[in-house]
């Protein structure tokens, strides 16, 4: 992430209450670092059997690193490799649903929401260069579908979501345009770079701040009360 561990400050993110991070920056600015280091830190402090990571790489191979961690369930980049992984997501979040609509017939007043995704693995999707992603699966609907449906149903019972790319990514193809809408709804995540990213995310940079390119190692931390350095 270009910083030593004694320059970098602490984030603290709950996947459980902000399930889809957006990590938005030009090349070469660590996008896929970070991804990196959250997945990391997730597999260290999660045992295997309460979380299940599945890994969308792009060309550059550069999650390949942490394909081995004891968390991750699936790991590709083609395009075979990832129409699995995401037909893997959809059943994760079909049956999902069908077990919480089951327990709360069963239940009743009774059910508890938050003891019901506490007794699931957490599922989270890493997705490295988003345009790659929707270059080779935007004429397949049911993957576009599998993706829209993580943000709008998997967020709430237990699948997450982190995506990486370059806020042009986002918006060249009108086919996307209600995917994109959706990520951009969540206004949660980390701008790697300055002002031309202000677009992607609900926020306005102050005076001063949006004119100067951030150094190696800094970014801009995406919430819904606003940003911070």
């Amino acid at each position: 992430l270009f910083r030593s561990f004694d320059e970098m400050e602490y984030t603290f993110v709950d996947l459980a209450e902000n399930p889809i991070i957006n990590v938005i920056g030009k090349s070469k600015t660590g996008k896929t670092n970070l991804l990196k280091s959250i997945a990391y830190t997730l597999d260290k402090n999660n045992v295997s059997e309460k979380l299940q990571l599945y890994l969308i790489d792009s060309s550059n191979f550069g999650l390949h690193a942490i394909k081995d961690l004891q968390s991750v369930k699936s790991y590709g980049s083609s395009f075979e490799e990832t129409k699995d992984t995401l037909l893997i997501i959809n059943d994760a979040i079909e049956e999902r649903t069908q077990r919480q609509t089951d327990e709360i017939l069963d239940k009743g007043p009774k059910f508890n929401e938050k003891e019901f995704l506490e007794s699931l693995p957490m599922v989270t999707l890493f997705i490295d260069d988003i345009k790659e992603l929707l270059n080779n699966i935007v004429n397949q609907v049911e993957l576009m579908n599998i993706l829209s449906k993580v943000v709008s149903e998997g967020k709430n019972i237990g699948v997450s979501m982190i995506v990486a790319g370059k806020e042009d990514d986002f918006n060249k193809n009108v086919y996307l345009a209600e995917f994109v809408k959706q990520l951009k709804g969540e206004n949660f995540g980390f701008m790697l770079d300055g002002v031309y990213n202000q677009r992607f995310y609900d926020i306005k940079l102050k005076y001063g701040e949006a004119q100067k390119s951030l150094q190696k190692g800094d970014a801009y931390f995406i919430n819904k009360e606003g940003y911070q350095k």
